[in-house]
């Protein structure tokens, strides 16, 4: 019996995806972006999949496979100022397993797309300390979601997918999210 490889289910749905979304540009096109810096802070949970190493720490700690998670999100984007998908790089710092007196910082930095209608997928590295003798832990994280717009105020909801050698974790972040600056200009000429 075969296993189905979660992750590389993820990561080809977004390579194939991407292209059947963008519209074709001619080749001596100017582009012209407008830049925008997005935070806010997030709230979720976590699932732990399997019985790693995390896992087995969460045991230690009295803990089980429900972790809650708070934090803040950085987003830093380019919107094509004719339309079309906005190009995303975001760090989301993370607290998690408060509710078992744990401590658990982590970072994850996805790089994705948002299109037109809010809906928007990515990955990227994420790390964490743990309390384990193996301080430093990595992971590389699938997230989709749909960004609702609310008065000028995103609402976004993320499904997110952890793979790594500390185990494999599903989880869902919410939150919002408010534009602090917007520049427009005309970044490069493509030839």
């Amino acid at each position: 019996m075969h296993r189905i490889n979660l992750s590389a289910i993820l990561f080809a749905g977004m390579v194939f995806l991407i292209p059947l979304t963008a519209k074709a540009m001619p080749i001596d096109t100017i582009s012209s972006l407008a830049e925008m810096n997005v935070c806010g802070p997030r709230v979720g949970m976590m699932g732990i999949l399997d019985n790693g190493p995390f896992y087995q720490e969460m045991i230690k700690h009295k803990g089980g496979r429900a972790v809650s998670q708070f934090g803040w999100h950085f987003e830093y984007k380019f919107v094509p100022i004719g339309g079309g998908p906005s190009f995303l790089l975001e760090m989301v710092p993370l607290i998690a397993g408060v509710e078992y007196g744990m401590f658990i910082p982590s970072i994850s930095m996805p790089i994705g797309i948002r299109l037109p209608f809010g809906t928007e997928f990515g990955m990227g590295p994420s790390f964490s300390i743990g309390t384990s003798e193996k301080l430093l832990s990595s992971s590389i994280i699938f997230a989709a979601g749909h960004s609702f717009d609310y008065k000028g105020v995103g609402i976004p909801i993320n499904l997110f997918y952890s793979k790594g050698p500390n185990g494999n974790s599903l989880g869902l972040l919410v939150g919002y999210a408010i534009t602090r600056s917007v520049r427009k200009d005309v970044q490069r000429i493509e030839n």
